[in-house]
């Protein structure tokens, strides 16, 4: 496969863009050099440059360059879920709710999700959800506050009670008492 260049939207004839992942200066130190960029790996494992006096990851780059599909409020995703594999093949642009079910999908719910048990009030179980995600949509609860009451054990709704499963034991010797 050839590399292919383009232009950074915003940094137009001055830095470019590879469909290989690759980010070059076209004035490397104002020495009309051009020179590739060497990229620093930040806390979570993505792959960023910076360009001016702003860093900027490297997959949002050659998505917004290669990937077909962007539209305001939109996250790329890794489909193999390798985070420093910036082609455009390996991209898409999605919403973020669809980003966190794809990477549980991809890794289970050991990696990314709890399954949470909706519970009446006599502790008897009504259904089980894969995650917090997917209980809250489906139950059309806003989620960040059903997420941080599960966190603190503490999670009524509507009548009903939500913990997640491993928390399960800790619940029923609480009932006993």
């Amino acid at each position: 496969m050839s590399e292919i260049w383009k232009d950074i939207k915003g940094f137009e004839g001055r830095y470019q863009v590879s469909n290989l992942g690759r980010v070059r200066s076209l004035n490397y130190r104002q020495k009309n050099i051009t020179q590739n960029l060497k990229p620093i790996n930040d806390c979570r494992g993505y792959l960023e440059v910076r360009l001016g006096n702003k860093h900027f990851k490297i997959h949002r780059l050659v998505a917004m360059a290669f990937v077909e599909g962007y539209k305001p409020g939109l996250v790329v995703n890794h489909l193999n879920e390798i985070r420093t594999d910036n082609r455009p093949e390996n991209l898409q642009f999605c919403e973020r709710g669809y980003n966190v079910l794809y990477s549980f999908e991809i890794h289970g719910s050991n990696k990314l999700g709890r399954q949470v048990k909706q519970l009446d009030e006599k502790g008897r179980c009504l259904a089980v959800f894969r995650t917090a995600i997917d209980a809250a949509r489906i139950l059309k609860i806003p989620y960040q506050g059903f997420r941080e009451s599960l966190k603190k054990n503490k999670c009524y709704r509507n009548g009903y009670i939500f913990k997640y499963t491993d928390d399960l034991l800790d619940f029923i010797k609480e009932s006993d008492t």
